[in-house]
């Protein structure tokens, strides 16, 4: 386990500060948005949960800013707990992600298109102190992804009993490797894993849609289906 921490160390403090273009971007976006899954690695190891993530772009603006609405919860019986509009942008070189908190969150939903095409800025607000710069990651075995993290303690949050939260993560061509921890006023890990990343894996580019996909129980049966 020391081992395998210390290799994510290396990897994380090799993200590398080259000019991010706005292909970069446009590569970037693709590769978040769809439809991911921890399924494989909570049959590995039952400490991570199964979770499913859907995401998908709302719209690009003029100046070159892409706006991405992003759930995601428990496989079994999905309901979304977490739902969450994503600004990425170039900003001095980097890709800058801003992560925006959704007022009245069950009125939208990944199933239900219409409802996220709709959303503006009077239906989101910032999460503070949790920006995300975004570059390569230099190591050579991953040449090619991309890698963030927050900033140190910047990131306020209360959940459980956390002062902050941190997120590292690594995003390649069809996979996302995310790990979020919550932390106290000490610096004591008070929730997320302790064994390293999630990895989420791209099981489609998107998820049957549908107004009428209101009821958990349908999603669930629908994707068992698939």
């Amino acid at each position: 386990m020391k081992k395998l921490l210390l290799i994510i160390f290396v990897f994380m403090s090799t993200i590398s500060f080259g000019q991010m273009t706005n292909k970069n971007l446009r590569d970037y976006t693709k590769r978040i948005t769809g439809v991911f899954s921890t399924e494989e690695q909570s049959k590995l190891d039952t400490t991570f949960d199964n979770v499913r993530v859907y995401t998908k772009l709302i719209r690009k603006d003029k100046n070159g800013i892409y706006w991405v609405y992003t759930e995601q919860g428990e496989f079994l019986y999905y309901k979304p707990y977490r739902q969450r509009v994503y600004q990425l942008a170039i900003v001095d070189g980097k890709i800058l992600q801003r992560i925006y908190y959704i007022k009245n969150q069950e009125n939208f939903s990944y199933f239900n298109p219409k409802s996220i095409k709709s959303i503006t800025s009077k239906d989101i607000y910032l999460k503070p102190g949790c920006d995300l710069e975004i570059t390569t990651v230099a190591y050579p075995i991953l040449k090619g992804v991309y890698g963030g993290k927050t900033n140190d303690t910047n990131c306020i949050a209360t959940f459980r009993g956390s002062s902050y939260t941190t997120t590292d993560f690594m995003v390649y061509k069809n996979k996302i490797h995310s790990w979020e921890r919550g932390w106290d006023k000490n610096g004591k890990q008070v929730w997320g894993s302790s064994k390293g990343h999630y990895i989420y894996k791209k099981i489609s580019k998107w998820a049957k849609s549908s107004t009428y996909l209101e009821d958990p129980a349908l999603v669930n049966l629908l994707l068992l289906l698939d």
